[in-house]
């Protein structure tokens, strides 16, 4: 999550989803908008252009915390540089259906989304060549063909501890951390 600010208006939202996409993302809905993301460039859903007043051209400001392994607002956490900056332009404006109202979280409000790309973001967050989510669409797995790709996702995934995060050392003592 993260900010969005249109700087010659002032006005602002927080709260936003902010999605690193690439192409494969926008063929999970095929029949609705598929912009092609440069570096640089947002697109924005429907309800968030709207709450900004941002149009197609428009330059706003995307504002990220800092992902730190302490939290800034905890007693050990660094209080300085808690925030990072971008200037991106609207690429495209998505109309509040399919993706455009696309959630990770289930919520009974509109999603205020900005979609960025992937390099660009990862760039950002000081985290190349990571994600935080895999989507996968398919077919039911009650199919043969179902059945098929889920054994492909199988063997496609095999998560280290690594990719989540987690490291396992062991201590000269014998005890692992």
């Amino acid at each position: 999550q993260g900010t969005l600010e249109l700087p010659g208006e002032k006005r602002r939202a927080s709260g936003v989803d902010i999605y690193g996409t690439d192409a494969r993302f926008w063929k999970l809905a095929p029949q609705g908008p598929q912009p092609a993301l440069q570096p640089g460039e947002v697109a924005l859903n429907a309800p968030l252009a709207e709450e900004l007043g941002a149009e197609v051209g428009d330059e706003v400001i995307l504002r990220l915390p800092r992902l730190d392994a302490v939290p800034a607002d905890s007693p050990l956490g660094r209080k300085t540089e808690t925030i990072r900056n971008r200037r991106l332009k609207v690429s495209a404006i998505l109309p509040a259906e399919g993706l455009g109202r696309f959630g990770i979280r289930p919520d009974q409000q509109w999603p205020l989304d900005a979609f960025v790309d992937l390099d660009t973001l990862a760039k950002e967050l000081g985290e190349p060549e990571r994600i935080n989510a895999i989507l996968i669409a398919g077919r039911d797995a009650n199919t043969a063909a179902g059945a098929d790709a889920e054994a492909k996702l199988t063997t496609w995934l095999q998560p280290k501890l690594a990719d989540y995060g987690v490291t396992l050392e062991r201590t000269p003592q014998g005890y692992f951390n």
